[in-house]
């Protein structure tokens, strides 16, 4: 098999009108989205780092493109792995759906922050600095009378 049949049969793969192509465009669309997403809420919140960036492509990104490149592929040669594709490609839309909704674009926007949790945040970090500061003021009285 020489280089033109690899990239003919490649380019065959990517360009066929196919239901599978579809879901695995929607899916990796997901994935790029959340990425692109988790960079813009990484850099708001200022810990964006670029030396960061390529380790999480590749432990978070590439390891999902890959698996569905690969299901769709075979599903493809066989039909009998349809099932198996349309489960992962349900499985990781899901899963990057929910973290570009529930997560990422809640806390980029700040939807959903309640503010009762700040105000009960605050009264318990007002208790505990009364607390601290009886503490430290009978410490304070014990080493007087020492």
């Amino acid at each position: 098999m020489d280089v033109s049949t690899i990239v003919t049969t490649l380019t065959n793969f990517f360009t066929s009108n196919s239901t599978i192509l579809y879901g695995l465009y929607i899916s990796l669309g997901l994935i790029v989205v959340d990425t692109l997403v988790g960079y813009l809420l990484a850099y708001k919140e200022g810990t964006f780092d670029w030396s960061k960036a390529p380790q999480a492509l590749s432990t978070n990104v590439v390891p999902y493109i890959g698996g569905l490149i690969l299901l769709a592929f075979f599903a493809l040669i066989n039909s009998d792995l349809e099932s198996v594709f349309w489960l992962g490609c349900a499985g990781v839309s899901i899963k990057f759906g929910k973290e570009i909704i529930v997560e990422k674009v809640k806390k980029l926007f700040n939807i959903g922050t309640n503010t009762t949790d700040y105000e009960s945040q605050i009264t318990e970090l007002k208790e505990t600095i009364e607390k601290l500061q009886s503490s430290a003021a009978s410490n304070a009285t014990t080493e007087t009378t020492v």
